[in-house]
C-alpha cells in the first residue's frame, strides 16, 4: 500500500494533500481569491468535481482557520451582507511550499 502523498503537520495529520478541496483552496488563496463562494464558483468553473456545492469550500476554510493555516475576517460592505474574507497565514503558505 503506498503512503498518501501530500503536505503534513507535525502530527503527521495531512495539511492539504494535493487534489484535495484543501488544497484547492489554499491555492486559490496565495492566487488572491478571498472569499468562499468566489473559490468555490472558480474550483466549479475549473471542473473541479468533489466540489459540488459551496459547503465543501465553507468546511474547509474553518478547519484551515481553527488550524491557523487561514485568518478570517468580517467585509461589512455599504450595500449587500456582510461576508467573510479569508488570507492565507505563514503557516497556510508553509503548507503549500512544503
Amino acid at each position: 500500500m503506498e503512503a498518501a502523498v501530500g503536505r503534513w503537520d507535525n502530527d503527521t495529520n495531512p495539511v492539504a494533500e494535493p487534489g484535495s478541496v484543501r488544497w484547492h483552496v489554499l491555492t486559490l488563496l496565495a492566487d488572491g481569491y478571498e472569499h468562499g463562494y468566489e473559490m468555490w464558483r472558480e474550483l466549479v468553473a475549473q471542473g473541479f468535481t468533489q466540489s459540488r456545492n459551496p459547503t465543501a469550500v465553507y468546511r474547509a476554510l474553518r478547519a484551515m482557520n481553527q488550524e491557523g493555516l487561514v485568518s478570517s475576517e468580517w467585509e461589512f460592505r455599504t450595500v449587500g451582507p456582510a461576508r467573510r474574507v479569508y488570507r492565507l497565514t505563514q503557516r497556510g503558505r508553509r503548507a503549500l511550499e512544503e
